[in-house]
């Protein structure tokens, strides 16, 4: 599970994505919010009546790195850009096996149905 930490106004802000692509956010060890994305999306939650959005961009070609933003009501806060791991590859390959073996047993039970 790879975390990422944005402090704002005295609360902590934390970024997890999970193996499968769950990623979550964290405002002061309380889940606000969870997405399910392989690509990078945005995550909008309030802190005190007041609007912030976290958005995650992967780049997976080239620099391989995931791209934070944290705006607060249309106005960047923060940028953080994290480097891909080792880790991120190995959850490529075995996406894409269970996605060649789903599609194996999808077309063996259209055969025989």
């Amino acid at each position: 599970m790879r975390k990422t930490l944005f402090k704002i106004n005295g609360h902590e802000i934390i970024f997890s994505k999970g193996f499968f692509g769950k990623e979550c956010v964290y405002v002061s060890d309380r889940k606000i919010s969870r997405k399910f994305c392989s690509g990078g999306t945005t995550h909008t939650f309030y802190i005190e009546n007041e609007k912030f959005q976290l958005k995650s961009i992967y780049k997976s070609f080239g620099l391989r790195n995931i791209q934070f933003e944290l705006s607060k009501d249309g106005n960047r806060l923060d940028f953080v850009t994290v480097a891909m791991k080792k880790q991120l590859i190995a959850q490529m390959i075995a996406g894409l096996c269970l996605g060649i073996a789903s599609y194996q047993l999808v077309n063996f039970l259209m055969q025989y149905l």
